[in-house]
């Protein structure tokens, strides 16, 4: 692997790991019902993304 692709596994890590700790012991139920949570993680998803 050539260092940029370390460089991008990195960022994806640290992306999953905003989005875990955001979740936090957040349940599914709850989660559905909070669209700000939905729309947080959705934005989390797309920087992963790309």
């Amino acid at each position: 692997m050539q260092r940029r692709d370390y460089i991008a596994i990195k960022k994806i890590i640290d992306e999953m790991k905003v989005g875990i700790d955001l979740l936090g012991n957040t349940d599914l139920e709850d989660f559905l019902g909070n669209e700000m949570m939905k729309r947080v993680l959705g934005m989390t998803c797309i920087n992963v993304g790309e």
